[in-house]
């Protein structure tokens, strides 16, 4: 039973409010448009814009067979060693643990489980957020397909797609873009900054999620700040988490 309105309906009302509000601002279409399609700042910008594509589908291409170089015993890509057991990187198996603070009422756990070879990952995640005083709750689910990139040794960055909902009073779910980054350096300390954008039956909820670690065999031990954002309300706060790799 709920006593009072807490922050976690406050996130959900913003929902609701933002999924009913019309967009009320709009872009009047220019008359010179038509004649200026052709003008010499448009032909730039094209260009540059065409060499941005290009070079991105470089960076992937060139990340993507790191990945796919580091999982075999002996690779051929120069200057790139075989993924050891236990490394965070591109990792075949990573459960990972967390507890959240993000107020004196409200608190979190997350897990998320990461499945993978080489190039292609699976992330399952759940996370319950707990409003001891208004005896609220919010669950905030993902499933993502990760295709994973290495560049060298010790970095790497996922294209994440797929789906998220969040259960409330109501449930809302949708599209989810994430691009998951890690470093970690040859003396066990690493760092993790997550972005993601939720779109929430049309509604743009974002995501931000930092954390600083320390690697040790099998197991990474970490210090994070995660915030979820909806239009008006965020929800965010510091955590301690555990990772194991395989």
């Amino acid at each position: 039973m709920q006593l009072n309105a807490g922050k976690l309906s406050d996130f959900e009302k913003d929902i609701k409010n933002s999924k009913n509000t019309p967009h009320t601002k709009r872009y009047q279409s220019c008359k010179q448009c038509a004649q200026e399609d052709d003008s010499f700042f448009d032909i730039i910008f094209e260009g540059i814009l065409d060499n941005i594509v290009d070079i991105t589908a470089v960076i992937i291409e060139d990340g993507s067979t790191t990945s796919s170089e580091r999982i075999k015993k002996h690779p051929l890509k120069s200057g790139i060693s075989p993924r050891k057991t236990g490394e965070i990187l591109i990792p075949f198996y990573r459960f990972n643990i967390n507890y959240q603070h993000v107020n004196d009422k409200i608190n979190a756990f997350d897990l998320k489980m990461e499945f993978g070879k080489g190039v292609n990952g699976v992330e399952l995640r759940t996370t319950q957020y707990d409003d001891s005083l208004a005896n609220e709750e919010l669950k905030y689910h993902q499933l993502q397909y990760f295709h994973r990139m290495s560049f060298g040794n010790q970095v790497a960055v996922n294209l994440g797609l797929g789906y998220a909902r969040i259960d409330i009073t109501d449930s809302f779910d949708g599209l989810i873009l994430s691009l998951p980054m890690l470093y970690q350096n040859n003396n066990h300390l690493g760092i993790e900054v997550r972005p993601s954008y939720f779109n929430a039956d049309g509604v743009d909820i974002s995501e931000l999620d930092f954390s600083v670690m320390y690697t040790y065999r099998k197991t990474a031990f970490r210090l994070g700040h995660r915030s979820i954002q909806s239009t008006n309300i965020d929800i965010k706060g510091v955590y301690l988490g555990l990772d194991f790799i395989f």
